[in-house]
């Protein structure tokens, strides 16, 4: 940069910017009907289970007989009607492969089984409200997943069960329904618009292991247990649960909810050699990178200490409710909305509140940090560092560079994380004279949105054969 004689002004900055993509009309609200929850007072700490009386326990024998026999004939009934035309790629031990994802019971589970995400938000509204701002309840639907997967689809050496492989974690209802197959039987419109539902992540029985691409075993959607603690599959009246909310809970809830292992299923990433004929490839590892961090307290190597926090602690904050919410103690619900720095997806569908509570995310904590630490005239002279501590003066039309430091100060993963391409960061340098004129930027957008082509970006940029962008 060249610098006129007079006061240089400058500021670094860090940028997390979104596509700047027109807002979609008509895209699907996140408003919650405003239907009141069925009356229910929380008993007092401590207090024990209520007594089912005996005609009470026969009644619900009968309504988890009456259940199960349905569900069974249901998917009885759906694995006749999809079975004889799905391509089993993979072999028939292997219906959905190249994903890690697996059913309980035999076949594939049919997705009427799910509860719908409107039935749990009856007495969950804030969750509720939350999570259809959320990505989790876009996963599928995104033009940027959807372009993605579409390439893999569309591949002639590939096609529809590869795209398995990503739908495992983006659209797990769909692949274990079977409708990732060409010529599928299966009405996707209710389920890929929904993604992730509440009963997609409070269904999971077990995990099985952290290789990611949905290593996690699907139960039959349960919402209550009996006495006994066995699952009653489907949607039952909300009496039963207000009047057992322990029993509600014990279903739905489970310890591994609350730890970084259960997020690895899906946020942690391989190519196995099924999907590319190859090899296994490790992918992107958030898990991996999230135990290598302070934040784990299982590496004793990192240089920096902080007390324990999992994936849950940063992005799953709890908040007051403004909703009739009753998952909510003393007044506060852990967010559903998970936020992170994904701006472009509440943007790309109008989701001003999510994307608001994205930014005010991104600024409440000091999560970067940027040090303009040298300056170093390019024609030769000596580096001059740390600036701040060892004077320095610049001559005019001196053409100088700029060492600037960017340190990830309070992040439990990489920066980018995961799929890199998908994000647009980069550094803002400006440069003004003592009149406040810019006389030097770099990192900024284009009239046309895109990212000047001189900005030091922390994305990855695909390439192909060729080398070409």
């Amino acid at each position: 940069m060249k610098k006129n004689a007079g006061t240089l002004v400058l500021a670094v900055c860090f940028g997390l910017g979104a596509s700047r993509l027109a807002p979609v009309l008509g895209a699907q609200s996140s408003d919650v009907t405003q239907t009141p929850p069925p009356a229910y007072t929380a008993a007092a700490p401590g207090t024990p289970p209520v007594e089912d009386t005996p005609a009470q326990r026969e009644a619900l024998a009968k309504w988890k007989a009456r259940a199960e026999a349905a569900v069974a004939a249901d998917r009885k009934e759906y694995n006749s009607m999809v079975t004889p035309s799905y391509n089993f790629h993979y072999g028939p031990k292997n219906p959905f492969t190249p994903g890690n994802v697996q059913a309980q019971g035999e076949g594939f589970l049919q997705p009427g089984a799910y509860p719908s995400a409107e039935y749990c938000g009856t007495c969950h509204q804030e969750a509720y409200s939350q999570w259809r701002q959320a990505l989790h309840s876009n996963a599928f639907r995104t033009p940027f997943y959807r372009t993605s997967v579409n390439l893999l689809i569309r591949d002639p050496a590939r096609g529809i069960a590869f795209a398995r492989h990503c739908d495992s974690c983006h659209n797990p209802i769909g692949v274990l329904g079977g409708a990732l197959t060409e010529d599928s039987k299966v009405d996707r419109a209710k389920f890929d618009s929904d993604g992730l539902t509440c009963t997609t992540c409070h269904s999971v029985v077990s995990l099985d292991s952290t290789n990611g691409n949905a290593s996690l075993k699907m139960g039959v959607p349960a919402v209550i247990v009996d006495e006994n603690g066995e699952r009653i599959p489907g949607e039952v009246p909300f009496d039963m649960i207000l009047r057992h909310p322990e029993r509600h809970s014990k279903a739905v809830m489970h310890d591994f909810l609350h730890t970084p292992e259960f997020c690895a299923a899906c946020h942690k990433a391989n190519l196995p050699a099924p999907l590319n004929d190859y090899k296994f490839i490790r992918a992107f590892t958030a898990y991996d990178e999230w135990q290598q961090s302070k934040f784990s307290q299982r590496n004793p190597l990192t240089f920096y200490t902080a007390d324990f926090s999992s994936c849950q602690g940063c992005h799953m904050k709890r908040a007051p409710i403004t909703l009739p919410e009753y998952g909510a103690k003393h007044g506060t619900f852990v967010s559903h909305r998970w936020l992170a720095g994904n701006t472009a997806v509440p943007f790309y569908y109008g989701f001003d509140e999510q994307l608001q509570k994205t930014i005010d995310f991104l600024r409440s904590g000091n999560y970067m940090n940027v040090d303009l630490f040298a300056l170093k005239d390019v024609n030769g002279g000596p580096l001059v560092a740390p600036l701040g501590t060892t004077p320095v003066s610049l001559k005019p039309d001196e053409t100088v560079e700029a060492s600037v430091v960017v340190q990830s100060k309070a992040i439990g993963h990489s920066f980018i994380p995961e799929v890199r391409d998908l994000y647009e960061a980069f550094l803002s340098f400006t440069v003004k004279d003592a009149s406040g004129a810019v006389i030097y930027k770099s990192g900024f957008l284009e009239p046309d949105g895109m990212l000047d082509r001189g900005a030091h970006s922390f994305t990855n940029r695909p390439v192909d054969l060729t080398g070409a962008l």
